[in-house]
């Protein structure tokens, strides 16, 4: 399992993937790719994922 510090870390990756698309996408004043949406769509799964585990990695340092 992922330390805490790790999720976090992989959480502000994927935070700044996803802005970096965006950006791209706004700058370049276009609609998302297919590609793009499947991987903002990805990333956004991630971060609910990690989200999820970091709350619960949280309340499990709490209670030690």
């Amino acid at each position: 399992m992922k330390t805490l510090q790790e999720m976090r870390d992989e959480q502000g990756r994927l935070v700044e993937e996803r802005n970096s698309i965006l950006n791209t996408i706004q700058a370049e004043q276009r609609k998302a790719t297919d590609d793009e949406n499947k991987r903002l769509a990805e990333i956004a799964h991630k971060r609910a994922v990690l989200e999820s585990d970091i709350q619960l990695a949280e309340e499990r340092n709490k209670v030690q």
